[in-house]
């Protein structure tokens, strides 16, 4: 059907965008991001319709599959923001450490409010055993969008990396404040109270 409306609407990006985003819930990522492309192709200046590409590619189910969205994004815009983050990812789950951090602070200092990337920029710096350069990006990253818990988690796993249970509790604390129902920041709080010697405050987590 938002196939027909499509068709039938060929100066609108609209139902493109939604059959994008249709494709790319059934896991079709060549189709989402065809359809996202004729949507740009449509409405040039429309916002959401750029926006649905790099939406693609962070949905692709694996590693192979952005790759391939990665590559039409880059395509579409080789020095953006959202490019550059995106392949930031694709280096990080590839076990790139060192291309996910120099793409990652790429697109900080295109865009520095970008909290994503400086959440990656920390997890990088973490697996290279940057550890201070990793503390700051995640600190960054919170600073930038308090709500969201992820770079709380990381930051928190750090400080248990290095034996701070008193700052990893605190840490994973407000993760659960952001988000009460995140089960890594559970994890993370109860193996700060074991690192205390809390064991019985961990078990009731």
């Amino acid at each position: 059907l938002i196939r027909r409306v499509a068709d039938e609407r060929p100066s609108s990006s609209a139902p493109l965008i939604e059959l994008s985003r249709l494709l790319a819930a059934t896991g079709d990522t060549a189709g989402a991001l065809s359809a996202a492309q004729n949507a740009v192709g449509r409405s040039p200046l429309n916002h959401h319709a750029h926006q649905q590409i790099p939406s693609v590619v962070a949905d692709a189910s694996d590693v192979e599959h952005q790759a391939a969205a990665l590559a039409r994004l880059r395509s579409l815009d080789p020095s953006g923001a959202d490019t550059r983050y995106y392949t930031a990812v694709v280096a990080f789950m590839r076990g790139d450490f060192h291309g996910a951090a120099r793409e990652g602070e790429a697109t900080v200092s295109l865009d520095p409010n970008h909290a994503r990337a400086r959440n990656l920029v920390g997890a990088a710096r973490a697996s290279l055993g940057d550890l201070s350069a990793a503390r700051e990006a995640f600190a960054a990253a919170i600073a930038i969008d308090p709500q969201d818990p992820s770079p709380y988690v990381n930051l928190g796993r750090l400080h248990l990396q290095t034996g701070a249970a008193d700052a990893a509790a605190a840490v994973f604390s407000e993760a659960l404040s952001v988000r009460p129902d995140s089960a890594d920041a559970r994890e993370g709080l109860a193996a700060a109270f074991e690192l205390r010697g809390q064991s019985d405050r961990a078990a009731r987590l």
